[in-house]
């Protein structure tokens, strides 16, 4: 069975947490990153390959929805 990474993007510690509760117990999910801000999660997709990015819509500066559009333009995204 494949492993499935993943990258959270979420500004909120407490709904981190609990995403990461729940993701970490499913053993075909992966957990690459977790970051803040969508800026920081293009910079660190600069040096990952992950299978689907989770953001919070509402984000500082750059939306999630934004950030969608933005990882659109990415070939292994």
């Amino acid at each position: 069975m494949n492993t499935h990474s993943i990258l959270i993007v979420e500004d909120h510690k407490v709904y981190t947490r609990a995403l990461l509760r729940l993701l970490s117990s499913n053993k075909n999910l992966s957990i690459l990153a977790v970051t803040e801000t969508a800026e920081q999660a293009l910079e660190q997709l600069q040096g990952l390959r992950v299978d689907l990015v989770l953001a919070d819509i509402s984000l500082p500066r750059m939306s999630g929805i934004d950030l969608m559009k933005t990882l659109e333009k990415y070939p292994t995204c």
